[in-house]
């Protein structure tokens, strides 16, 4: 059983992470690109604490893999998270 979990967001065009620490609110776009949808998930804006930011790119990487779970293609700005799986 997944200790977390994303879902659409009450504002337009937000994903949100969700998980026993709180919840962490992404904006993304979508584009069809060569018949594919594709994702663009952008990052939060600036943190300055490095423990939010290990917290912060591993809600990336439980998110993107989520979305490549269901079809999509993504796409992360602003040097996101590492290409590795998530752990679940």
């Amino acid at each position: 059983m997944a200790d977390f979990k994303v879902s659409v967001g009450p504002i337009a065009r937000t994903l949100l992470y969700e998980d026993a620490e709180g919840t962490i609110r992404f904006t993304f776009d979508v584009e069809t690109i060569s018949g594919k949808n594709t994702v663009f998930l952008d990052r939060p804006g600036r943190v300055l604490i490095a423990a939010e930011q290990r917290r912060i790119d591993q809600a990336l990487t439980r998110t993107r893999d989520y979305l490549l779970s269901r079809g999509y293609e993504v796409e992360m700005s602003n040097e996101s998270a590492s290409d590795s799986p998530a752990e679940a």
